[in-house]
């Protein structure tokens, strides 16, 4: 039999600087169930920004898509189960809050020995293995972006995963980033010291806490080998007995069908009272099932006494032990010990009877009996002594309840002479445990009768209604033809705003099925009916991308794309470097066209390093590349033409953060949503520097709807800049001062839903605007002055993964990034 490796647990969470111990925003499960029956270990570490009150519902909430995901998208492997979870998780997460709150995620899966850790940014996690400590985090060492690529971003999460099997020995410490942010690595080092969970999670909590921590959790675990249990170990097989014949089954099925008209009388009927014969000495016993005893004045008894439980024993291994803050090793490190207990003296009067006269021999037996267990009832208690109280826990800060055993005596159940119940059934009963009160519930058979009377005219009930309504409201076959209405009044004006009204009824109808539960099945049909007629009116299409190349090397992350006369150039910005494609051959450069540490030609002047790239764009077939430290690349992959050159620029403001970058007649634009302005460096003609190092502000003034700018595109001498919330704005050169550009009148009205926006591509020749919303995968063509014109819906599995879009030269084809994949569709497609 193969060893069965099992992770012990260790875990701290502070919240505000205080221990909060709760599972809201992380998960400890270790037998997560799916619903194909299949068991696997869900832990889960999360953090957000910002912190507080809506941090932690949008922590509870990836959570609870996760674990929800992770157990119904059985059919998918365990990889792509884990991304399919997550790719939902940032969808509610921008469905909820709009893109104003992210969540860093780091999520560890394990069957057996098979690990799949799964982390997006901010998130770390350690492994210790055979006495080395490795660190793995979603960045680069030294690397810190922040919130900006995690669950809930409008730039979209990004994801990396881990497949790896787990070793006895091995310990694993999932945490947010401000460990290694803020911690030592001479105090991690001396944290794993110990290789167990509860020490590792104790001193991580204690240094935490020391160095100010407000928000973090921890979560330790460690691989075991299950012990086998005494069930487990194989026990030598016995002599086989002998078959059963026929008769042994017929004897055993009478004697349960006795049993159980037995069983039945004895519950329904009640007990008849007994009277005693006539001239008898024996005394009368009346109320048997209260308890209550009456004897005659000849016989003396004393009261039984009540300072021990004769019928009851404390079973301290059934109760549960007290949730600990640091472990979930349920062994005694410190028992208690038990101290005996004196039992007081009981000065018991000898046993008397009154002579039984003899009727029969079954009365005399059952006389016997009596006789003997009423000595035994009289006679002094000598049982265990009750332990004292016992804590659980002793090193806690949780302080646990205290767990005391039970004292009571039982109720005593005397037998009856002459009828009622016999002396033998009190053997039967079960013992009462410590703490829990006897409770004996008798369901009157009328109460059961008139139960089920009521359970059936509800049913009948439902049924008349069934009847009468012909199934239930007829909720689909009205969305229908609120939908063949919407169709018909757009046929007879497409102006007409009564096709909108029709389809908001479609809609409204589809969603009262779903409040209702009608089948899933019906509504999807009915759905797609009323969405086939809704991308009629508004001109939707659906074309199905192309595949063109995928970039399979280690760690890529393509993010921007930017198109050339002849070729296409993608920035991956975990490599650190701009790839090209040929348009011509279809296929990837060998080369990169710039990547981090590229110097320019020496001419005399200083050499610069060209670090890592962070915003794209091109001008002709140069690819024009910015990085965080205000250098410019600028490179034709073509053979014959100019050197790679790499030019420092003068920030454009003090403390600048350029989130988009455009070109125009061979000037650089940047969008700047710090200092809410549009910087321009002109062209200089020099093909070693072919810019001018300062900026020049295109806007008269600094706006402040630019603070929520994503991207920035020129085209016919305007300006446009799209901003999260889907909108778009447009700046002209300005009538009082000609050297710059104000805010134009610009109204783009889209009919479909499009609720942020995370780019604008715009170019002189095209007649078309296109904007973006890369979370929905919707690419929405406008005109110069902002009329509709047309709508593009990228297949369901490409769209939450969608990262940027560029136009053909000739203005025919749209190229776009999903994943680590390039694909193609027409800019014009057709039904």
């Amino acid at each position: 039999m193969t060893d069965r490796i099992v992770l012990r647990t260790a875990f701290f969470n502070l919240v505000g600087g205080r221990r909060q111990d709760s599972s809201e925003t992380f998960k400890l499960t270790a037998n997560l169930r799916t619903h194909s029956g299949e068991r696997l270990g869900f832990y889960a570490v999360t953090e957000a920004s910002p912190v507080g009150p809506m941090g932690a519902r949008a922590r509870r909430m990836v959570l609870d898509v996760l674990q929800g995901e992770l157990a119904s998208r059985f059919d998918l492997p365990h990889g792509a189960r884990l991304k399919h979870a997550v790719s939902a998780a940032h969808d509610a997460l921008l469905t909820e809050f709009g893109g104003h709150v992210q969540v860093g995620l780091t999520v560890l899966l394990s069957q057996d020995s098979a690990l799949f850790l799964l982390q997006v940014p901010p998130g770390q996690a350690y492994v210790l293995h055979e006495g080395t400590l490795h660190s793995v985090s979603p960045t680069q060492p030294g690397e810190s972006i922040g919130f900006t690529q995690s669950l809930g971003s409008q730039a979209g999460p990004y994801v990396c995963l881990f497949r790896d099997t787990i070793e006895s020995g091995d310990v694993l410490v999932l945490s947010g980033s401000w460990l290694a942010d803020n911690m030592d690595p001479d105090d991690l080092r001396s944290a794993f010291a110990e290789e167990e969970p509860r020490p590792i999670a104790r001193t991580l909590f204690d240094i935490s806490r020391h160095l100010g921590a407000s928000d973090l959790t921890c979560l330790a675990l460690r691989a075991e080998v299950e012990p086998e249990t005494q069930s487990e170990i194989r026990q030598p097989a016995g002599p086989a007995a002998p078959p059963r014949s026929v008769w042994e089954y017929v004897d055993d099925a009478v004697g349960s069908f006795g049993y159980v008209l037995g069983r039945a009388r004895e519950e329904f009927v009640p007990p008849a009272r007994a009277r005693p014969p006539a001239g008898s000495s024996m005394p009368a016993v009346t109320g048997a099932s209260s308890g209550a005893v009456a004897v005659s004045a000849p016989t003396v008894l004393e009261p039984p006494s009540r300072d021990f439980d004769l019928d009851e024993e404390p079973v301290l291994e059934d109760i549960p032990p007290a949730p600990s803050a640091l472990e979930f090793d349920w062994s005694r490190e410190h028992p208690t010990d038990e101290l005996p207990v004196v039992a007081p003296h009981v000065d018991v009067s000898p046993h008397r009877t009154a002579p039984i006269p003899f009727r029969d021999r079954r009365v005399a037996s059952e006389s016997d009996l009596e006789e003997v267990n009423f000595f035994i009832r009289q006679s002094e208690a000598v049982g265990r002594a009750v332990p004292p109280p016992v804590q659980a826990f002793p090193d806690t800060s949780i302080a646990p309840e205290r767990i005391y055993a039970g004292s009571g005596v039982a109720g005593e159940n005397y037998g009856t002479v002459g009828g009622g119940r016999p002396a033998a059934t009190a053997t039967r009963a079960r013992p009462r445990r410590a703490g829990r009160q006897s409770r004996t519930a008798v369901v009157p058979p009328a109460m059961i009768l008139w139960s089920g009377v009521g359970v059936g005219l509800v049913l009948l009930m439902i049924l008349l209604y069934a009847v009468s309504t012909g199934g239930g409201p007829v909720y689909l076959d009205t969305a229908r033809g609120d939908a063949d209405q919407a169709a018909k009044a757009f046929t007879v004006n497409p102006k007409s705003r009564l096709s909108a009204r029709d389809l908001r009824a479609a809609w409204a109808q589809i969603a009262l099925a779903r409040t209702h539960n009608m089948p899933a099945a019906d509504i999807a049909v009915a759905a797609s009916y009323v969405q086939s007629r809704s991308d009629t009116i508004y001109n939707v299409f659906r074309p199905k991308a192309t595949f063109l190349a995928r970039f399979a090397a280690l760690r890529s992350h393509p993010t921007q794309i930017a198109t050339g006369t002849s070729d296409l150039f993608i920035l991956d910005v975990k490599r650190r470097q701009i790839r090209g494609f040929d348009l011509s051959t279809g296929h990837l450069l060998p080369r990169a066209v710039g990547e981090f540490g590229d110097t320019n030609y020496n001419t005399g002047n200083r050499q610069f390093t060209f670090a890592a790239p962070r915003l794209l764009t091109s001008i002709e077939n140069n690819a024009v590349a910015l990085d965080g430290n205000d250098n410019v690349l600028v490179n034709d992959p073509a053979p014959d033409s100019p050197v790679l050159t790499v030019e420092p620029l003068q920030p454009p403001a003090a403390t600048p953060h350029l989130v988009g970058a455009a070109s125009w007649n061979g000037n650089l634009y940047v969008l700047d949503d710090h200092d809410r302005q549009v910087f321009r460096y002109s062209a200089s003609g020099d093909s070693y520097a072919p810019f001018v190092s300062s900026s020049q502000p295109r806007l008269v003034k600094a706006y402040p709807a630019l603070r929520d700018g994503s991207s920035i595109g020129v085209a016919n001498g305007a300006i446009f800049v799209a901003l999260r919330d889907g909108s778009l704005l447009k700046f002209a050169q300005d009538k009082s001062d000609p050297d710059f550009d104000s805010r134009a009148h610009f109204a783009a009205r889209i009919p479909i839903p499009f609720h942020r926006a995370s780019e604008i591509y715009a170019r002189d020749k095209l007649p078309y605007l296109f904007l973006v919303n890369s979370a929905a995968g919707k690419i929405v063509e406008l005109s110069q002055r902002g009329a509709y014109v047309r709508a593009l819906i990228v297949r369901p599995n490409l769209i939450r993964r969608m990262h940027g879009i560029t136009i053909s030269a000739d203005g025919s084809t749209i190229y776009f990034i999903s994943g680590r994949s390039l694909y193609s569709m027409p800019v014009i497609p057709t039904r």
